[in-house]
């Protein structure tokens, strides 16, 4: 009978060790595979996604005056004037002198491309004085325009023929007010055109002084 092999201790510690090895490994790499996920995770949280609309996109028009020749019933029957349609200019100069009337005409002009119907009496068109934002004078204090509409042709003018008494106002138009001190001023020209609103309107606005 042959003996039999007892395994020596060296070779067995040998095989323990590499086994250990082996099975650290595994567990490393397992490891090492679930960080490589969950970073994957959590930049995929990170994206936010971006919805585009598919919507039509309606334009704003901003100029509703007609851009074509004017037409024959255009011509023949004239609408109220656009604010977008109407210039306005003060015909005055840089200067007043305190305590003196000072003219301060208006024009009203139709740049527009078809005649059209305006008021220019004194509910529609106002002028203002300002110093600063403080309110010197209005000619809706003690205005003496009545209702006037006039049909403007393409390129036409009117003037409205306002005239600053050089003192401050108040409503009901009082006498005796102050004279306006020397100093820079804003004349200021509002003018409410027909429509579909009352709040539209063209504005003009001219800074002059007062010596």
């Amino acid at each position: 009978m042959g003996r039999s092999h007892t395994p020596d201790p060296a070779v067995f510690r040998r095989r323990r060790i590499l086994a250990l090895t082996i099975l650290l490994v595994l567990v490393a790499g397992v490891a090492l595979g679930a960080q490589a996920v969950m970073r994957a995770i959590d930049a995929a949280d990170d994206v936010i996604p971006r919805t585009v609309s598919t919507a039509p996109i309606t334009p704003v028009d901003v100029d509703d005056e007609p851009t074509g020749p004017p037409t024959e019933e255009e011509l023949a029957n004239p609408v109220d004037c656009r604010p977008a349609a109407v210039d306005l200019a003060i015909g005055m100069g840089t200067t007043a002198v305190a305590g003196a009337t000072t003219a301060m005409p208006v024009t009203v002009t139709n740049a527009g491309q078809v005649p059209c119907l305006l008021d220019i009496g004194g509910a529609q068109i106002e002028l203002t004085i300002y110093s600063g934002e403080d309110l010197v004078w209005t000619s809706q204090h003690c205005s003496t325009l009545g209702d006037r509409r006039v049909l403007l042709d393409i390129g036409a003018a009117d003037t409205v023929a306002f005239r600053w008494t050089g003192t401050r106002s108040a409503p009901g138009c009082p006498g005796g007010q102050p004279v306006a001190a020397a100093g820079t001023y804003r004349a200021v020209v509002v003018l409410v055109t027909a429509g579909d609103s009352p709040e539209q309107v063209a504005t003009v606005e001219q800074v002059f002084t007062v010596t």
